[in-house]
């Protein structure tokens, strides 16, 4: 059953709206003494067991930790009710999606060398291809964050292997 969830941005107060894939992520755990809503949501996005959705776009890793991605396109879903686009990669962290524009979407996730992997959806086409990933460096222990505050900007956030804060 799809359970809808609806937090501010980080940056403002434009809604972003995210929507649960499995039920189950319903019950996952907020840390103890945690009340501020960012930091709620941060912790729902990165707990390991989920599967999330971005708008009307569903994100997910498959059973051999590759990226999948399906579309609402307003009437059905798509590839089709129950395909998924192949988006290639090996992670080791669940995704974090945004978009900083219309048609436009920007999916993080850390790869199997602890590394951030980046893919882009124009509006026309996933760069830097369909299956590859841009690395933009670091080692990571903790999946990513990651927020659109304005146009044309992302900021991306995740641990450090020295539990330190990373940014890019």
């Amino acid at each position: 059953m799809e359970h809808d969830r609806v937090a501010r941005q980080i940056a403002g107060d434009r809604a972003v709206r995210i929507r649960d894939v499995e039920a189950k992520v319903e019950d996952a755990p907020i840390r103890a003494g945690k009340s501020d809503e960012i930091e709620q949501l941060l912790d729902f996005v990165a707990h390991d067991a989920v599967r999330f959705a971005f708008a009307q776009r569903g994100i997910g890793l498959g059973i051999n930790n590759d990226m999948f991605h399906k579309w609402w396109d307003g009437t059905d879903w798509r590839p089709s009710q129950t395909d998924w686009e192949a988006l290639g990669g090996n992670f080791d962290s669940p995704p974090a999606a945004v978009s900083w524009a219309p048609n436009r979407l920007d999916i993080f996730g850390v790869g199997v060398n602890n590394a951030m992997l980046h893919k882009w959806w124009d509006g026309n086409s996933w760069g830097p291809s369909q299956t590859d990933w841009e690395t933009l460096g670091g080692t990571f222990s903790s999946p990513p964050a990651a927020v659109s505050p304005a146009p044309n900007r992302l900021d991306i956030f995740g641990c450090g292997v020295h539990n330190d804060m990373l940014h890019k």
